[in-house]
């Protein structure tokens, strides 16, 4: 984590910020992960305790967060809404209520649901080895610091014209970072000079950025589009973001494909197309011309002349040859409108065509096959045009991109983070919700309902010392001190509650019994007996609920209970 971050303090300083975002980027650290980590840190920030004493309570404090944690449209906002949990500090309390309170103020548009599901944490980006490219430098000083700098691309150090051309033979583009070596025409055809790729990476691998942005280009577009629908953000969340630069990057983003290759070019659509169709077009040629060929040798008549007979005896010629000469200008035609379609298909240019004419033979022959070295060598020079073309558009683009990589990061960690705001927005509208104030006494709730049930009933109830709670069966008994439980735990969370109004005690500690099924025995009534020496022992205000404590053993004891 420090060497992503780049030093000690600043890994810390993003756990210290809650940054779970920038958290989840770092490789092996899933937002869960982060998450966790984060709530570790504002546990030992705050001296946290162990606010929830009882397994039931902790259920229920469970069993809340789920419900917040369901109105979250990412996996980050399920992730980061798990730092929140019951505390002690006054600080941390009041802190997360400001958060809240801006919160509950957040507008956004329509639709913004789903796009949100779109958003994630941005990947870092994708290093992986690049086999068509190498750097190639006479100076040994150099070679070690060019292996560092572009650890995608092979690194060679040459020292004659015999090893330069062994670099170019393996690869489409050599790159030669040097001011000069003699020696380098030797593989012009393939050899960019750029002596100062050392200092800007971008001119060798432009793919380190495309990638970067072609791997996050849905989540960025996503990110987008939900940040024009905002129309109140929470104050702080979009700080520094610049609405002409964001522009500026959609429009770049339209300009890439998915794999990081550069889309709307024409030079390298053009080049692309014709090596991509280069084989089946000359297979069409080739048949196009045996056909023709074929067509027009059955139905021609060839006449000779008495004059042509005494030559072909004179001079021992053959009678193929009087035909070859006769059908000669058929056959050059025929290859000639072949070539010239493909030509034109393909949108070859001058050098290529030039190369494309010597495919077939132009002596009549059947059946017409093409020149596999010629074939060989236009596949080649379309390759290499196509790798210098492509190398160069990338680098436009990723020239253009470069520098905007801040402006996503903050954007799209804003939007995740407002998904985590707009969780908690819909969480306290859905269950009319609000914040709850801290008294000095006992507590006091006013139209409380029990996050748990399908249709609760609105209720009033408050205590301020010991209390005994009773009424009949399937009264209401347990449902009341369920919303209890729900309202200190929310409370000391700093998070809204279940109810028109609250006003809470702070405690220290928070306990819940209730019997269980399982354990109706003297054995483990005892047991819950025991436990209340803790209650009893421990300092600091507590908040005891006790549900039926006495239906914990057997039913005669239970009844003398």
């Amino acid at each position: 984590m420090e060497d992503f971050f780049g030093s000690e303090e600043g890994a810390l300083g993003r756990i210290r910020e809650g940054d779970v975002a920038s958290l989840s980027t770092v490789p092996g650290l899933t937002e869960a992960k982060a998450s966790r980590i984060v709530r570790s840190a504002i546990a030992e920030e705050y001296r946290a305790v162990d606010l929830l004493q009882t397994e039931v309570v902790e259920r229920i404090c469970e069993e809340v967060l789920k419900k917040i944690r369901r109105g979250a449209q990412t996996a980050y906002g399920e992730a980061k809404l798990s730092i929140y949990f019951p505390i002690g500090s006054k600080e941390r309390i009041s802190n997360v209520q400001d958060w809240v309170r801006k919160a509950l103020n957040t507008e956004v548009g329509d639709g913004t649901d789903e796009m949100l599901e779109g958003v994630s944490p941005l990947s870092p980006p994708n290093r992986t080895r690049i086999g068509d490219r190498a750097v190639v430098t006479s100076d040994p000083e150099k070679i070690e610091e060019a292996r560092k700098a572009f650890p995608e691309v092979a690194v060679e150090l040459v020292e004659n014209r015999r090893e330069l051309r062994g670099v170019a033979a393996n690869h489409e583009r050599v790159i030669l970072i040097d001011e000069a070596i003699p020696w380098s025409s030797d593989a012009s055809e393939r050899l960019d000079h750029k002596p100062g790729a050392v200092d800007d990476p971008v001119e060798i691998v432009p793919e380190r950025v495309l990638s970067f942005f072609a791997e996050n280009a849905e989540a960025v577009r996503n990110a987008i589009n939900v940040w024009k629908s905002i129309d109140a953000p929470p104050s702080g969340l979009f700080e520094g973001i610049d609405d002409g630069r964001i522009d500026e990057v959609e429009g770049l983003l339209s300009r890439l494909d998915p794999t990081g290759g550069v889309k709307g070019n024409e030079g390298v659509k053009r080049v692309g197309r014709a090596l991509n169709e280069l084989d089946g077009s000359i297979a069409d040629a080739e048949a196009r011309i045996n056909e023709e060929i074929e067509s027009v040798f059955g139905e021609r008549e060839i006449r000779v002349e008495g004059t042509h007979i005494l030559d072909l005896v004179k001079q021992k010629g053959e009678a193929k040859d009087l035909i070859r000469s006769e059908l000669e200008s058929e056959f050059d035609r025929a290859v000639d409108e072949a070539v010239g379609n493909l030509v034109s298909d393909l949108e070859l240019d001058f050098e290529e065509k030039d190369l494309a004419c010597d495919l077939f033979p132009r002596e009549p022959e059947l059946p017409v096959e093409r020149n596999e070295q010629v074939a060989d060598r236009l596949k080649k020079r379309l390759r290499r045009k196509y790798s210098r073309k492509s190398l160069n558009a990338k680098t436009e683009l990723a020239k253009e991109l470069r520098g905007y990589e801040e402006d996503v990061r903050k954007l799209v960690e804003g939007v995740l983070e407002l998904d985590v705001a707009l969780a908690v927005k819909r969480f306290a509208e859905e269950h009319g919700m609000t914040l709850p104030e801290f008294g000095e006494k006992g507590f006091k709730i006013r139209g409380g309902r029990n996050l748990l049930l399908e249709d609760p009933e609105p209720i009033d109830y408050r205590a301020e010392e010991a209390t005994l709670l009773t009424g009949v069966n399937s009264g209401g008994k347990t449902t009341t001190l369920d919303l209890v439980a729900q309202v200190y735990v929310l409370a000391r969370m700093g998070f809204p509650v279940p109810a028109e109004e609250a006003v809470v005690e702070p405690v220290d500690r928070i306990y819940y019994y209730r019997p269980s099924k399982n354990t109706m025995n003297s054995g483990a009534f005892e047991g819950a007996l025991r436990k209340f020496e803790n209650v009893l022992e421990l300092d600091g205000s507590k908040l005891v609920l006790a549900d039926e404590l006495e239906n914990i053993t057997e039913p005669g004891a239970s009844a003398r209970i």
